[in-house]
C-alpha cells in the first residue's frame, strides 16, 4: 500500500479531505503532507508503506480562546505588563523576539516594530493599534541597552504564569 493512496492526489481531493476533518486534525494532515514534499525535494522521494515513515511534527500548541485571553488581559495591571500581553497577542513574536526590542526598534506612528529572528534575521512585524496604545502607556525610559522590555526571558516566563494562574 503507498502512503498517499493509489489515486494521485489533487489540489480538489486535498481541500475536500481537509474541510471534512476537525481543524487540528487538518493542521497536522498539512503538516504531514508538507513533510512528504520537502523529503522529495530533498531527493528522498515521497515515504511508501506505513505513515510512519514520515516524521510527524510536533503536536499543535494550544491557543488561548478569547475568553481567556480576556481574562489574562484583566489580570494585567501595571502598564509593563499590559503592553507584554497584547504585544505578544497581537504580532505573534516569540518571547525572546520580544525581550529584544529596543526603543530606536519601534515606529508607533507607522505602526511596525523590527525584530530580531531565529537565525539573527530581522523582519519589520506590524504592531496594530491596542500595541502602539500599550506601547504608548510605557514611559519611554531607557532601560537596560534601550530595551522596550528590560527583563529575562526567565522573569518574562514567571510573569507570564503568574498571569496565567490570576486569570
Amino acid at each position: 500500500a503507498v502512503f498517499l493512496g493509489d489515486a494521485s492526489p489533487t489540489a480538489e481531493s486535498h481541500a475536500a479531505f481537509v474541510n471534512g476533518i476537525a481543524h487540528e486534525s487538518g493542521a497536522n494532515y498539512t503538516m504531514v503532507v508538507n513533510a512528504a514534499v520537502r523529503s522529495y525535494h530533498r531527493g528522498k522521494g515521497i515515504p511508501t508503506g506505513s505513515p510512519d515513515a514520515i516524521r510527524m511534527p510536533q503536536p499543535m500548541p494550544k491557543f488561548l480562546d478569547d475568553a481567556q485571553l480576556e481574562a489574562i488581559m484583566q489580570a494585567a495591571k501595571t502598564p509593563l505588563e499590559k503592553a507584554i500581553v497584547t504585544v505578544l497577542f497581537e504580532s505573534g513574536v516569540r518571547a525572546r523576539e520580544l525581550l529584544g526590542v529596543r526603543w530606536a526598534d519601534v515606529d508607533l506612528k507607522e505602526g511596525f516594530m523590527r525584530v530580531t529572528r531565529k537565525g539573527g534575521r530581522a523582519q519589520d512585524v506590524p504592531i496594530y493599534d491596542g500595541s502602539v496604545s500599550a506601547l504608548r502607556s510605557l514611559a519611554r525610559s531607557a532601560g537596560k541597552n534601550g530595551l522596550v522590555f528590560p527583563m529575562t526571558y526567565n522573569r518574562l516566563y514567571y510573569l507570564l504564569n503568574a498571569l496565567g494562574k490570576k486569570a
